[in-house]
């Protein structure tokens, strides 16, 4: 088994979910369905908090600490993204606390959520194919 088995499962979960709010955003303003939409958005930062904590308490301090400086590099430049990407979340769930907040603007909701998974996705690709396979390869 790979030793970011369990982060790319988590990745596959993640996806799933931005999937099906992706496929929400495609419904009129007249007829969004906020709530649902609402649900799986605290779906998908309630898995991504978790999977950040996995990441920044098991992932990172070993890379971080690896004797190649070429890893450490790649890690730190994950680290500082990943920062960026946080706070820029952070900011997006704050301005949609909830299905009414949806539903007033659907407009907005859409359009900031279609750009909040597109960084989400870049960044599950990014680590996926980039920093995970850096992990799985240290003996």
């Amino acid at each position: 088994m790979l030793r970011t088995q369990s982060y790319r499962e988590q990745h596959d979960q993640l996806l799933g979910l931005a999937g099906e709010l992706g496929g929400l955003l495609g419904k009129a303003d007249n007829d969004f369905p906020a709530t649902q939409a609402r649900h799986l958005l605290s779906e998908i930062a309630g898995r991504l908090t978790v999977h950040l904590a996995m990441e920044d308490k098991h992932l990172y301090p070993s890379l971080l600490q690896h004797g190649d400086a070429t890893v450490r590099q790649t890690a730190e430049r994950f680290v500082e993204e990943m920062g960026g990407i946080a706070s820029v979340f952070k900011t997006y769930l704050a301005n949609w606390p909830s299905a009414e907040a949806v539903s007033r603007n659907p407009a907005g909701f859409r359009d900031a959520t279609k750009g909040i998974l597109k960084a989400l996705g870049g960044r599950i690709q990014q680590e996926n194919t980039v920093l995970y396979p850096i992990m799985d390869a240290l003996a």
